[in-house]
């Protein structure tokens, strides 16, 4: 089977997952609203996000976080 590259730089996705099997993976909307999900093996994948919905939130005394919508769409006025 042949493998067709394209450069990824400046391509516009989301990166979804799949919520029972919690695959994560990367889709491509067309402009006929068709789409192309892509798996995802690179493993340091730098990412910008854009997206004025999305809040980065961490807990206190952890050193994980959790990206997640922003607390006033989520309905919650403060995060505490």
């Amino acid at each position: 089977m042949k493998k067709t590259e394209i450069p990824a730089f400046g391509v516009k996705g989301f990166i979804l997952q799949n919520f029972y099997t919690k695959d994560v993976f990367f889709r491509v909307y067309n402009e006929d609203k068709t789409f192309v999900d892509y798996d995802l093996a690179h493993n340091d994948l730098e990412v910008t996000i854009i997206d004025e919905s999305a809040s980065l939130y961490r807990m206190e005394n952890k050193p994980e976080g959790v990206i997640d919508y922003t607390s006033k769409i989520l309905g919650r006025n403060n995060v505490s």
